[in-house]
């Protein structure tokens, strides 16, 4: 059961083989997220490593009974990527932050940026 509330994370920057341990920091947070957001919206450029710590971020979630993260972007190049890669099967994709992600109480943090 999750002991955290509704957590909005902020990415912003280039996410690749040089962050991945960061993002595996930043992902580690949101796994125990009754609700997890990634705002992706300043979100240039992700590579293979950084969709494979997002997969992992969904079975890590799927395990503990957690619905979906959700991903908020309206970079086409980025939404364009996960469509390729069939990523809507593991996320919720939005163009802008859920209504219930916007109030109180919502722990806003911000991720490492590259």
């Amino acid at each position: 059961m999750s002991s955290l509330g509704s957590i909005v994370m902020v990415f912003s920057g280039e996410y690749d083989l040089a962050s991945k341990e960061q993002l595996r920091e930043a992902f580690a947070v949101l796994v125990g997220a009754k609700q997890a957001v990634l705002d992706f919206n300043d979100v240039s450029y992700l590579d293979s490593t950084a969709l494979s710590e997002l997969t992992a971020l969904h079975r890590a979630r799927a395990a503990a009974g957690l619905d979906p993260a959700t991903i908020v972007t309206s970079n086409g190049n980025i939404l364009r990527l996960f469509q390729i890669v069939d990523m809507q099967r593991f996320f919720v994709f939005t163009d802008t932050m859920p209504e219930n992600a916007r109030g109180e109480p919502v722990d806003r943090r911000h991720a490492p940026s590259f």
